[in-house]
C-alpha cells in the first residue's frame, strides 16, 4: 500500500475527502488549518482521478523518512548528567530570574525519559516510552537553561527514522498547549519560500496565525544548500552548530543557500550526557529553545520581540551569512538587552499609574 501526501486548493478539500472516503481508501492525515491531505492508497486510479480533476500544488509518493539530527557519539566519563561545550553560563539567566516559568515547551522527538516531563503523547504506535535517549538529551538541554519551563513530550519516532505524517499530527496537537516547539529532526527534501513543503507550510501557518515559536535543527549534511526541512521554513528559528574548540561552524552543520539567512543563528552542538559524547544540530536547537523559553514570559510571549532579541544580540563570526545567519548566540548581551527592556516596561507602567 502506497502513501501519498498532497496539497490541494482550499475550495476542493472537502470534495476530495469525500472521494477518498467513498473509495474506502485510508485517510491518514488531514490538516485542520491547511488543505494538506495524506492517504494510504490501494487504488492508483483514485490518485489519477484526483490529479485529473483537481489542481494540486504538489503530490509526493511515499514521503521520505526523516532523521534526528545527531552524529555518532562515543563513550566518555563525565560526572554531570548533561553539559554543553563550549560551555554557556546559564546562571546569567537564573540571576535575573529568567527560568521559564509560565512557558510550555513541546519536544517533538523520540520520547523523553524524565520524571519532570508533565505529559507524554505517542504518535508512533509503539507507546510513549523511549528506546533511544535522543529526545531525553534534547529535553535536558532545554531544562538546563529554562528549569522552570513545562516540558511536554511528543514522541514522533521510535528509533532514528522519522515519519512525516507523525510530525504533522504532533504539531497540530502540540500547538494547542505549547508556546515553543523544538524539532531536532529533518527531512532531506528541499522546498522554497514560494512553494513550501507540507511541513514548512504548517510551521509558517502556526507561526504567522497563532504566534507559535518553532525552533528547528538545520541538519548535519555539511554541504552548501543542505539545510533540511523544516529548517527551510521561513518562519522557523533554524539553528546551526558551533565547533567545540573554536568559534567556527562545525564541519557537519548544514549550510544554507546564498542570499538567505538560513540557518538563522548558531549555538554549541556538542554535549556530554552521563557517559556519552554526542554532537549535532539536534543539540544546538534546544540551546536556543531553552534560552528562548527562559525569558519568553518576561516579554509577554511576543514572538517578534523574541526573534529581535536573539538575532540582534548574536555575534558575527568568520563565516558567510548563509552559513551563520545573524551569528552566534551571545547570552551575556541577550540578558542585558532583555533586562534593560524589562526595566523600561516597568518604568512606563509606573508613569501610567
Amino acid at each position: 500500500m502506497d502513501t501519498y501526501i498532497f496539497e490541494c486548493l482550499d475550495k476542493d478539500k472537502q470534495n476530495i475527502i469525500e472521494i477518498i472516503n467513498n473509495n474506502i481508501d485510508d485517510l491518514i492525515y488531514c490538516s485542520p488549518v491547511l488543505p494538506i491531505i495524506a492517504i494510504e492508497c490501494l487504488n492508483v486510479d483514485l490518485i489519477n482521478e484526483i490529479q485529473e480533476n483537481y489542481h494540486l500544488n504538489y503530490l509526493i509518493k511515499n514521503p521520505v523518512n526523516g532523521e534526528i539530527q545527531d552524529t555518532d557519539g562515543s563513550l566518555l566519563k563525565n560526572g554531570k548528567s548533561i553539559s554543553i561545550t563550549p560551555s554557556l553560563d546559564f546562571s546569567l539567566l537564573r540571576n535575573m530570574y529568567y527560568t521559564g516559568w509560565g512557558t510550555t515547551v513541546a519536544v517533538l522527538d523520540s520520547g523523553v525519559n524524565e520524571s519532570w516531563v508533565s505529559e507524554h503523547q505517542d504518535f508512533t504506535g509503539y507507546g510513549s516510552t523511549p528506546i533511544i535517549n535522543h529526545g531525553t538529551k534534547v529535553a535536558n538541554i532545554i531544562k538546563e537553561s529554562a528549569p522552570g519551563s513545562q516540558i511536554i513530550s511528543y514522541k514522533v519516532c521510535h528509533e532514528h527514522s522519522v515519519e512525516l505524517i507523525n510530525v504533522l499530527k504532533a504539531i497540530d496537537t502540540a500547538v494547542k498547549k505549547a508556546d515553543i516547539l523544538n524539532l531536532s529532526l529533518g527531512f532531506g527534501h528541499q522546498c522554497s519560500n514560494e512553494q513550501p513543503c507540507a511541513l514548512c507550510a504548517v510551521i509558517n501557518h502556526y507561526t504567522q496565525n497563532e504566534s507559535k515559536v518553532f525552533v528547528v535543527a538545520a541538519g548535519n549534511n555539511s554541504t552548501e544548500g543542505s539545510v533540511q526541512c523544516p529548517g527551510n521554513a521561513q518562519e522557523a528559528i533554524t539553528v546551526g552548530a558551533l565547533t567545540p574548540k573554536s568559534q567556527r561552524i562545525a564541519n557537519y552543520s548544514s549550510k544554507g543557500r546564498v542570499g538567505e539567512k538560513k540557518p538563522n543563528i548558531i549555538a554549541p552542538g556538542t554535549i556530554y550526557y552521563k557517559h556519552e559524547l554526542d554532537e549535532g544540530t539536534s543539540f544546538s536547537a534546544p540551546v536556543i529553545t531553552g534560552t528562548s523559553a527562559s525569558f519568553y514570559n518576561i516579554i509577554d510571549k511576543k514572538l517578534s520581540k523574541l526573534k529581535t532579541y536573539l538575532y540582534s544580540t548574536a555575534n558575527k563570526i568568520e563565516a558567510p551569512e548563509h552559513h551563520q545567519g545573524f551569528g552566534l548566540l551571545n547570552l551575556e548581551k541577550l540578558v542585558e538587552v532583555v533586562r534593560d527592556d524589562e526595566s523600561n516596561i516597568k518604568s512606563e507602567r509606573q508613569r501610567q499609574n
